[in-house]
């Protein structure tokens, strides 16, 4: 049952990874490059990078994990962290 309503629900956990499989099957994130985030907007709790693919059609992916019990807030609205991302 409580599957079932997760599945219902756009919001809820069981959406949240079902997107974050499908984007394995994305060329940046199947076949693609690493590009680590060397800024201050990265702290021993929080870091970032970037996932790509060569070629100009392929969008670039931000990542960021926040690994700490706690919130965290970090200003990553610099767009040239990684050059663009898209």
């Amino acid at each position: 049952m409580l599957a079932q309503k997760q599945q219902e629900d756009p919001s809820s956990t069981w959406w949240q990874y079902r997107r974050l499989l499908d984007l394995r099957q994305l060329p940046a994130f199947l076949w693609g490059e690493v590009e680590l985030n060397r800024q201050p907007q990265t702290t021993e709790n929080v870091f970032a990078f970037v996932r790509y693919a060569f070629g100009r059609f392929y969008p670039r992916y931000l990542v960021i994990a926040n690994v700490a019990k706690t919130p965290s807030t970090n200003d990553f609205t610099d767009h040239n962290l990684f050059g663009q991302i898209g």
